[in-house]
């Protein structure tokens, strides 16, 4: 199976984006955990944004690292060697 350059190359920008945005989104999780969650802070997600974004962030986390995993993976049997930014 002969891949197009272009769709290729496209992938690898992707890629490299989606890796980026899982380890932006992983610094976010760890902020939402520097205290025990607790039940005061989900009362309070309604109206602190950050705080929201945080518990959102953590929610999305596995399934964006399980699609870089997964995007890599196939772009290196495809012979990319530099998955880094």
């Amino acid at each position: 199976m002969t891949v197009d350059p272009k769709a290729l190359e496209r992938l690898q920008f992707l890629a490299r984006v989606v890796m980026k945005e899982a380890r932006h989104l992983e610094g976010t999780t760890q902020r939402l955990f520097d205290r025990p969650f607790a039940a005061d802070q989900v009362a309070a997600m309604e109206s602190d944004f950050e705080l929201a974004e945080r518990v959102d962030a953590h929610a999305f986390v596995p399934a964006l690292l399980d699609t870089a995993n997964r995007l890599t993976a196939e772009l290196r049997k495809r012979g990319w060697t530099n998955p880094t930014p």
